[in-house]
């Protein structure tokens, strides 16, 4: 066993997903309900628990030469309701991608698709990109946006290219989900809640939308894993700032 440790503090936490870059770090997304939950260079806006409930991430890193295990980062992510964390992918550089659900209409945004800058229903999902300077040592976030219609829509797995476009998949109940080029034969909601497969443009400094669409599924059945090769929303990298709706050429 090279490391094994809790995350946690002294109320309710768990984790719900994990990857690792090319260097061997861990990045870990959950929820946590204790208010005193280790945290390191948190976002400026998380840096205390806010509601019930708020989703987690954090990196850890582990040196081999004094076998000593660290928190490169560590913050609270969500607003003053109730926020989790399910899904999380890392790109090349070492930004991570999260996703999951909320309930906070206070939820932290920056660069929103224009479509979701407001909680439009009970529930949420959400998307955010997570950047770390190690020069400054402050996390911020790239983008951060809610992603749903107006019931319940949640974000379960999410996973990121080699040029930082990131996928997303989970289950939506909102038969006003924001679309863009769907599938003809799912085009509208089927059911009490589909699974998604949307395709999504946010940028670096982001981008914009690229097709969602309902994927056809039997009746409350949720995405909850992403291969890359099925079609799930895409988080683009871009050069201009803001989200745009884009077409099948640019694929």
């Amino acid at each position: 066993m090279a490391y094994s440790t809790y995350l946690g503090g002294s109320g309710y936490d768990y984790g719900n997903g994990i990857a690792v870059d090319a260097w061997g770090n861990a990045y870990v997304i959950g929820h946590a309900q204790a208010s005193d939950f280790p945290l390191a260079h948190p976002l400026s806006t998380n840096s205390i628990l806010r509601g019930l409930g708020n989703a987690f991430v954090s990196k850890l890193s582990f040196d081999k030469r004094t076998s000593t295990l660290s928190m490169a980062y560590s913050t609270y992510l969500g607003g003053g309701a109730y926020d989790i964390g399910s899904g999380i992918a890392v790109d090349t550089w070492g930004n991570a991608y999260v996703t999951g659900r909320t309930q906070s209409s206070d939820f932290p945004l920056e660069h929103p698709l224009p479509t979701n800058s407001l909680l439009r229903g009970v529930e949420n999902a959400f998307v955010s990109k997570l950047a770390f300077d190690t020069r400054t040592a402050t996390l911020s976030l790239a983008y951060s946006t809610y992603l749903g219609g107006s019931f319940y829509d949640d974000g379960y797995g999410i996973a990121v290219d080699a040029r930082g476009n990131a996928y997303v998949t989970g289950s939506a109940t909102s038969s006003d989900f924001p679309l863009a080029h769907a599938l003809p034969s799912n085009s509208a909601l089927q059911g009490g809640g589909d699974a998604r497969s949307r395709t999504r443009c946010l940028p670096a400094s982001p981008a914009g939308v690229k097709a969602p669409s309902w994927r056809k599924s039997e009746r409350n059945r949720s995405g909850t894993t992403i291969a890359m090769l099925t079609m799930v929303t895409m988080l683009e990298t871009g050069k201009r700032r803001g989200l745009r709706t884009a077409t099948t050429g640019d694929w």
